[in-house]
């Protein structure tokens, strides 16, 4: 199945552009919208696997705060393309987690070059994140009583079996902590011994 793009361009020649070159690469780039309410709907409706984000949009309306609110209810690879050099809007950007900065013009190669990268890291990191929620299932619903440890014996977290059923010191007691990082340090406190 040909990986779907969406491309949030306001200049019209540069998107039809975009567009024609990336179907001709074998992607599936149908939808092009020029300002922030139609990318975030679009995203919303279509769930493309990336988006190519100008950081400018139409009537100046800026990229990079569009590709926040879609990254708020939709795991997609963000590209952003700019024709702006300027270090601040670069940092700007590093700090949306994006997945690639293409500068305009853009060549065939580097554009291909950087939506297969943002692909293969978006798979990477979808499977990690597939891995850490099935992690915390088996580790909440176990059981048994599980104390995640640092290398220095300190309890970094521990279950809800754990919590409900060890006894510690202000088992009973009206003082007892009511969250998980209050009970790790009162434990910790305990001096717990690593075996």
């Amino acid at each position: 199945m040909k990986p779907t793009v969406l491309i949030a361009e306001d200049e019209d020649n540069l998107a039809l552009n975009l567009q024609f070159r990336l179907n001709a690469l074998g992607y599936d780039a149908k939808e092009i919208v020029a300002t922030s309410g139609d990318a975030i709907r679009v995203a919303g409706l279509w769930k493309p696997n990336i988006i190519l984000m100008d950081i400018t949009l139409e009537n100046g309306e800026d990229g990079i705060e569009t590709a926040s609110a879609i990254n708020q209810f939709l795991n997609v690879p963000i590209v952003y393309v700019t024709a702006s050099n300027d270090p601040s809007i670069l940092e700007r950007a590093k700090n949306t987690n994006c997945y690639g900065y293409i500068m305009k013009p853009c060549d065939e190669r580097n554009l291909v070059r950087s939506i297969e990268i943002a692909l293969a890291r978006s798979a990477i990191q979808n499977r990690i994140m597939a891995s850490e929620r099935m992690f915390r299932h088996i580790f909440e619903n176990s059981g048994d009583h599980v104390i995640l440890l640092d290398k220095d014996c300190k309890i970094i977290d521990c279950n809800k079996q754990t919590l409900d059923e060890l006894p510690t010191p202000w088992t009973n007691s009206k003082d007892a902590p009511s969250t998980k990082s209050t009970i790790s340090s009162k434990l910790n406190s305990q001096q717990l011994q690593c075996v």
